[in-house]
């Protein structure tokens, strides 16, 4: 996929970034289907600073609940908006629901 300089870029972080690349693939489906200019790529907690720097938006997997306040205060220190994918939306992999979250994320 080109990168385009306009293109958002989404970040969505989970264990290992392994379970997230479903809901990757159904939300790229639904932003391509709507025209939402975005790239969703899929990595997990442990090392992701530099992932961040390059993110527009940051989405957490709720398997990590329990380390999101530290990354979302990594996310804010670099201007990001940080949100964890609601338990529904991740366990029916929902890709509209996650793209309509980054929208709303992305004003």
């Amino acid at each position: 996929m080109e990168v385009r300089e306009s293109m958002k870029k989404i970040l969505l972080v989970c264990s290992s970034g392994m379970s997230t690349s479903m809901l990757v693939r159904a939300m790229q489906k639904v932003a391509d289907t709507e025209g939402y200019d975005v790239k969703i790529e899929s990595a997990g907690i442990a090392g992701i600073e530099d992932l961040l720097k390059d993110a527009d938006a940051v989405l957490a997997g709720p398997q990590i609940r329990h380390r999101f306040d530290s990354l979302k205060e990594m996310a804010s220190a670099l201007g990001k908006p940080a949100e964890l994918v609601p338990q529904h939306v991740y366990g029916l992999m929902d890709g509209k629901a996650a793209i309509e979250l980054v929208k709303k994320m992305l004003g």
